[in-house]
């Protein structure tokens, strides 16, 4: 789901809630945004996993051969009012891996256009933003169901 679907979905569930009588209590309202928002996050978490592995991929010289693991999609906490958007991050080998790595490297997947691989060249920098995106206490995970993959495929 791109940024504008989530924007919109998010747009109309707190359009819906706001024809609900007023909570008297502050802290419950802020509980069920919260939790109306977290349901948004959660819907949309699939396909961020799915752009992210299928964009790293195509950075491989054979995609097909493309491996994922540790992969998890991050919702960032509550910035003030604002949702920052999720994060998607894990490790990625091929062949050959990226950067001609024989062994799985890390990624941050913001967007298609925001993709961060960790090479020799960038670690320390790679390292403080691994931290603050992916690390303990960068936000919450959300759950995903598996990946499909080919075998899955019940046409098959």
């Amino acid at each position: 789901m791109n940024r504008q679907a989530y924007g919109a979905l998010l747009t109309l569930l707190l359009a819906c809630a706001g024809d609900a009588e007023p909570a008297a209590d502050p802290a419950a309202l802020a509980a069920a945004r919260a939790d109306s928002l977290a349901r948004v996050a959660a819907a949309a978490a699939p396909a961020l996993r799915d752009s992210a592995q299928a964009t790293l991929a195509a950075l491989l010289d054979t995609p097909a051969s493309a491996t994922f693991d540790s992969v998890v999609v991050i919702q960032p906490p509550m910035d003030g009012d604002r949702l920052p958007g999720m994060v998607v991050c894990g490790r990625i080998g091929g062949r050959p891996g990226i950067g001609g790595s024989r062994t799985p490297v890390r990624f941050i997947y913001q967007n298609r256009w925001t993709v961060f691989v960790e090479e020799a060249a960038n670690r320390a920098k790679f390292g403080e933003l691994w931290d603050a995106s992916c690390g303990e206490g960068s936000g919450t995970v959300v759950r995903v169901p598996p990946a499909a993959t080919f075998d899955d495929d019940p046409g098959r």
